[in-house]
């Protein structure tokens, strides 16, 4: 995606799931609340970064009405 304009890039979802490698953390204080974006654009812009793009099927379930709203078209 690096190389496509922001206009033209497909826009994806990122699901929290990661495997991280310690040194991604290592400039980071001790129990100090820190965002993960930035370092994993840091880590993005050395290349040190890679995923997968789920093609299955995925459900929002962010808030309690949206996996109460799931569970029930399940039942």
């Amino acid at each position: 995606v690096a190389s496509e304009s922001q206009a033209d890039a497909e826009k994806l979802t990122f699901s929290g799931i990661g495997i991280y490698h310690r040194d991604l953390f290592k400039d980071v204080e001790l129990d100090v609340p820190t965002k993960l974006a930035p370092l994993l654009r840091v880590a993005m812009a050395k290349n040190r970064v890679s995923g997968e793009k789920y093609a299955g099927p995925w459900h929002d379930v962010g808030t309690p009405q949206r996996l109460q709203e799931l569970n029930a078209a399940h039942e």
